[in-house]
């Protein structure tokens, strides 16, 4: 009989031990997960450049719709905005290499004994503005904040990657 009462003895202070310890510990990470800091969203300070189709073409202007960027009210104000060519503004084309042209690229540095050099898969040249096309997808820097500016002067505007069908070389104009 002592022998069941030690046994029922124990087991009441296990379970409260466990009881106590569970209390306490609930408390002691609570206050932890309050002091944690909360996640923020980056916002950049200025927005210099922006990503986008073009959807209409003008007088040494264009208008871009902006691809989505995630940041508050910056598509919503203006979803469309219009690029304004100046003097300076560089016109960049990229245009991707056909297949063969990479194989000649690599053949050519295994040759000088280089291997698993990462190879350009595009081209870029400087092209003007009326080689611009409604769809064309652009990448377009700005001299000034543009967060707040339906209207805005380009300094460099890249057309993006035109593909060309396969074992063609890329149209030189």
């Amino acid at each position: 009989m002592d022998k069941k009462v030690f046994t029922i003895s124990l087991v009441i202070i296990f379970i409260l031990g466990l009881g106590i310890g569970y209390f306490f510990g609930v408390f002691k990470t609570a206050p932890v997960s309050e002091k944690e800091p909360k996640s923020e969203t980056f916002e950049p300070q200025k927005i210099k450049s922006v990503y986008g189709e073009i959807v209409e073409l003008g007088d040494n202007n264009f208008k871009v719709k902006i691809a989505p960027l995630p940041i508050p009210d910056f598509q919503e104000k203006f979803p469309e905005r219009i690029v304004k060519i100046i003097a300076g503004t560089k016109i960049i084309k990229q245009v991707s290499k056909s297949q063969e042209e990479l194989r000649k690229e690599i053949d050519a540095l295994a040759e000088k004994g280089i291997r698993n050099q990462p190879v350009p898969s595009s081209t870029e040249k400087e092209v003007i503005f009326n080689e611009l096309k409604a769809g064309d997808n652009v990448f377009i820097e700005a001299a000034e904040e543009i967060r707040d500016k339906e209207e805005f002067e380009a300094e460099k505007v890249v057309v993006l990657f035109i593909s060309q069908p396969s074992g063609q070389a890329p149209v030189s104009q």
